[in-house]
C-alpha cells in the first residue's frame, strides 16, 4: 500500500486531503510539528509528502530539507498561498519536486494521487 505523510496543521484542509488520501486506498499519516515530522523520520518511508509552507508551527523549508535528507526516494509536493512566491522558489530551493499553488494543489491532488 503506498502512503501519504502530511505536513499540514490547518485541520479542515488537512481533512480534505485525508479524504483524497484514503480514497485513492493510500495510508495517511499527518505531521504537526517538527518535533513529530523527526519522530517519524525512522520509521516507513512514505511514497508522497505534502508540505504546506503555510503550516503554522512548522518551519516548511526546514520540514522538506529533513525529508529530502531522510527520505530521498519520496516524492514532496509543497503547496503555498499564490500570492507568496518567495516561498514557492524556497521550497524548490530546499529540494521539493514539485511546488504548486494551493488553489493548483487542491485541483491536483487527485492526479498526485493516481
Amino acid at each position: 500500500m503506498k502512503s501519504c505523510l502530511t505536513v499540514v496543521t490547518d485541520l479542515i484542509f488537512a481533512t480534505r486531503i485525508r479524504g483524497a488520501v484514503l480514497d485513492a486506498g493510500w495510508e495517511f499519516r499527518q505531521i504537526r510539528d517538527q518535533a513529530a515530522l523527526e519522530q517519524a523520520a525512522p520509521g516507513a518511508v512514505p511514497d508522497l509528502v505534502l508540505v504546506d509552507m503555510n503550516a503554522e508551527g512548522i518551519e516548511s523549508v526546514s520540514a522538506i530539507r529533513y525529508t529530502k535528507a531522510h527520505w530521498p526516494g519520496a516524492r514532496v509536493v509543497a503547496f503555498y498561498a499564490h500570492v507568496q512566491t518567495s516561498l514557492r522558489d524556497a521550497a524548490l530551493e530546499a529540494g521539493a519536486d514539485d511546488v504548486l499553488a494551493r488553489s493548483q494543489f487542491v485541483g491536483a491532488l487527485a492526479d498526485l494521487l493516481s
